[in-house]
């Protein structure tokens, strides 16, 4: 009788302890499920954002991946999207306007008496370097067009770079001369991380160990060809200059880089639906002809024997074969939607460009007011 008690005690004993054990781990699943809650709703992973890219990486890594791909596309926006152009365009006259900074002296003879004949000079000094041929190396633009080369460059490319000329490199009187470079030129491929005795280079950039830039590398030859040859020049004679927008960043973004999926998908669909409305105008019914050949119209030898009207003009006839039913054509476009879904395209494009505004972009001012 003894034993069978205690081994019933010791029973009820290891029962109690696993029930204890079950509820304390539906404690911590409920307080889990309850923290889970109350975090972050954007950081959560679940079915709704599964296709959310959450990798995180430092800012120099995904320019070593994207940056040239960024840039080529934001270069091909600017040659064929009106937007980004007019963007571009805001962006000269915001930021320079008609002309280039003016140089305004303030040389004086003693603390509160001006030397007039200096401040003369060194301002007639100031206005003839600015000239074309000799404030820039290639002679072809003056200080101005150099200024808004740099600025729409910045804008379009994310980065712009010029080299310092002085002395006689500079090749005028004055002994210093600047030169535009395309940041193509900087080697984006070319990274090695720092070692013993070895600077680390990033995005082409050769940088200390305080991350201070102290030698830019730049391709030689063709820029399309697949040299690995570089040329190191000294960062005391280059002038990098970008928008950092993230800790430790070594390169340029592109400006237009959160508006370019809105910027090339909206003309796309703008040029699909401009088509499809042009192809529902010019065509207005068909023919049925037994052999499928359009009928003679006009002077018959005036086209090819069997020639079919394949491209889209006003007034066009196609051509079936006989027993073929014909559907009509109804073209949706332009249809009382597409004016308002382009604007709503237009206004997310225009917020993620960097200072630009809706009305001045897109030049619609229905809706702005003396409040606005």
């Amino acid at each position: 009788m003894l034993d069978w008690l205690k081994t019933a005690f010791r029973r009820q004993a290891a029962a109690d302890r696993a029930a204890a054990s079950a509820a304390a781990e539906s404690a911590g699943a409920r307080r889990a499920a309850a923290a889970q809650q109350r975090a972050f709703a954007a950081a959560q992973l679940n079915r709704l954002t599964e296709s959310w890219r959450v990798v995180s990486d430092k800012i120099d890594d995904e320019l070593r991946n994207d940056l040239d791909a960024l840039r080529a596309r934001s270069r091909t926006l600017e040659n064929n999207n009106d937007f980004l152009r007019r963007y571009l365009d805001i962006v000269e006259t915001n930021l320079i306007g008609e002309t280039a900074p003016a140089l305004i002296s303030y040389a004086d003879d003693a603390p509160g008496r001006p030397d007039t004949l200096a401040r003369k000079a060194i301002q007639a000094a100031w206005s003839a370097w600015c000239e074309r041929g000799t404030c820039e190396t290639s002679g072809q633009i003056d200080f101005t067009e150099l200024c808004h080369a740099i600025v729409r460059g910045t804008a379009r490319d994310g980065e712009a770079l010029v080299l310092e000329h002085v002395a006689a490199r500079a090749g005028n009187a004055y002994g210093y001369a600047l030169q535009l470079l395309d940041v193509d030129r900087l080697a984006t491929r070319f990274n090695r991380p720092a070692s013993p005795g070895v600077t680390a280079v990033v995005c082409g950039v050769e940088i200390d160990e305080r991350g201070r830039p102290i030698a830019y590398h730049f391709q030689t030859g063709r820029l399309s060809s697949a040299s690995t040859a570089f040329e190191r020049v000294a960062a005391d004679s280059v002038l990098h200059r970008f928008v950092c927008q993230r800790p430790e960043q070594k390169r340029g973004i592109p400006w237009g880089h959160a508006a370019m999926l809105s910027m090339h998908y909206a003309g796309e669909f703008a040029l699909s639906a401009i088509m499809a409305a042009k192809y529902g105008a010019d065509h207005l019914g068909f023919f049925t002809t037994a052999d499928g050949a359009p009928p003679p119209i006009g002077d018959e030898s005036a086209d090819e024997p069997g020639a079919r009207i394949v491209t889209s003009a006003p007034g066009t006839w196609d051509t079936l074969p006989e027993g073929t039913t014909p559907v009509a054509i109804e073209s949706r476009y332009p249809n009382e939607v597409f004016g308002p879904f382009m604007t709503s395209m237009y206004q997310r494009m225009s917020a993620g460009l960097p200072g630009a505004n809706y009305p001045e972009l897109c030049q619609d001012y229905a809706a702005v007011n003396y409040g606005s």
